[in-house]
């Protein structure tokens, strides 16, 4: 029997922790004929060798192997100085590539058909260094069609493998996709991503902090028949030039969603003289936009504090009694409840310092209140956690699309319930009749809870809230 082959594995699971590669054997020497009255050792006349014909796919065996020999290589150099063995490794483009190229070449050389010569071989006669004539008997190779089927099909398959992962590295993802393949196949990030997905909420944090120094942001919202509507950059400059500021250039302006403009300017220097200035006097209809710090408390009594009906000046009070926190406002969480007539409610608490807001995070918000019956006070502190207003899928209900609001939308309008071109406050659908998601074409509203395109946006919010950094930088 021939020397034992290895086998190509048979899926991508055999090979996780090391690929063993068993070369295929070098040709063996040719038997010879000797004289039996010569004293000579016969291999020192090559003459007297009988040249014997190699089998046609000894050539394939080798390409295959070598394949095999590279592929170990990228593993053991992926694997190198690390400890333990990743789950993952990377590999470029190009060395996959290379590696379906050969296991192609491999392909096309066993579909050959072939009597046992091959042009490469000892023995065929086109070949034109040799002059041996061709075997008088051919290999056949009916008696090892079921192995070369086999080995066909391995490699089709392995082909078809290489190719589906060129496919997934050059495809666009959907955000969903993206988060999926990041997770550890529960729906929750694995450690190691968390914890760079967290650094770099970190690393945004502080570039939006420093960012934030040099800019100061208006706002022209403001009711004012007076209102010059929104001032381009040189009206802006023009108005600062009439002030004590007037050696500060403008270096750029940005317009904002909700009527809001952002003035950057070259120093911090240089925005804090501009944030010291009375806005309302120089562009009528506009007030300085002042950065703000949100927490939200779960589950205040809604006897006790009741956002959606309590003036403001009450509800600080209530708050600033018992914490040491400025409250510059207080909102409900939402604006329509899944049930308006419950007994607790989430509101959140503003503060204009990111140093007080995060001591009660830490602390906590105690708020005090007279028991009916007894009139006595009593206090409770509840939990509070950082406020984003991104910890909430924002979807248009205007165009149906998700990243903002109807009110700033400039999208054409779509019916969220048909799918139509127009409000979906004017659809004339017939109650009863089966909606069409704009998003997805099946029979439900757009903004159905079972929508993949909402499925996306709720693994988006879950991997921004997990990674999203507890408190404020100062």
């Amino acid at each position: 029997m021939g020397p034992k082959r290895s086998q190509a594995p048979s899926s991508q699971s055999d090979i996780h922790d090391e690929i063993n590669v068993l070369l295929p054997p070098k040709a063996t020497k040719p038997e010879t004929t000797t004289n039996p009255k010569s004293t000579k050792n016969p291999t020192d006349n090559p003459t007297t060798t009988a040249t014997t014909s190699e089998h046609p796919h000894k050539n394939v065996k080798r390409l295959i192997a070598g394949i095999l020999v590279q592929v170990q290589t990228l593993y053991q150099e992926a694997c190198t100085g690390s400890t333990p063995k990743p789950e993952t490794i990377s590999i470029k483009r190009t060395a996959i590539e290379a590696i379906g190229h050969g296991l192609e070449q491999a392909y096309e050389r066993i579909k050959e058909p072939c009597t046992g010569q091959h042009p490469e071989m000892p023995g065929n006669p086109t070949t034109p260094h040799n002059s041996n004539p061709p075997p008088t008997n051919p290999i056949p190779l009916t008696t090892n069609m079921p192995a070369i089927d086999e080995r066909v099909t391995s490699i089709e398959k392995a082909i078809n493998e290489i190719n589906q992962s060129i496919k997934a590295l050059t495809e666009p993802k959907t955000w969903a996709q993206v988060v999926t393949n990041r997770t550890t196949g529960t729906g929750t990030l694995s450690p190691t991503t968390l914890e760079q997905e967290k650094a770099k909420r970190e690393r945004i944090e502080r570039g939006k902090i420093e960012r934030a120094k040099t800019t100061v942001t208006l706002t022209l919202q403001n009711d004012n028949e007076n209102a010059t509507g929104n001032p381009d950059m040189t009206t802006l400059q023009a108005a600062i030039n009439r002030t004590k500021a007037k050696d500060v250039t403008i270096r750029n302006m940005q317009k904002l969603p909700g009527k809001m403009v952002r003035i950057v300017c070259d120093d911090e220097e240089s925005a804090k003289k501009l944030r010291s200035l009375q806005w309302e006097n120089l562009i009528p209809g506009s007030a300085l936009v002042v950065q703000e710090y949100g927490i939200v408390i779960h589950g205040v009594p809604v006897r006790t504090l009741d956002a959606r009906s309590m003036p403001q000046e009450h509800m600080r009070e209530i708050i600033q009694r018992s914490n040491n926190i400025n409250v510059s406002r207080i909102t409900p969480l939402t604006k329509k409840p899944r049930n308006p007539e419950a007994p607790t409610q989430s509101i959140v608490v503003f503060t204009k310092s990111a140093r007080e807001a995060n001591n009660a995070i830490e602390d906590g918000i105690c708020i005090e209140w007279k028991n009916v019956e007894t009139l006595e006070l009593t206090s409770r502190t509840y939990d509070a956690k950082r406020y984003n207003s991104q910890h909430q899928i924002r979807q248009c209900f205007k165009c149906q699309t998700y990243g903002h609001k109807a009110e700033t939308c400039t999208r054409k309008a779509a019916c969220g319930r048909c799918a139509e071109a127009h409000d979906t406050r004017k659809c004339t659908q017939p109650e009863g009749e089966k909606a069409k998601c704009i998003h997805c074409g099946n029979d439900h509203p757009a903004w159905h809870h079972d929508c993949p395109r909402r499925q996306q946006e709720h693994a988006k919010l879950k991997t921004l809230i997990e990674t999203m950094p507890t408190s404020f930088q100062c």
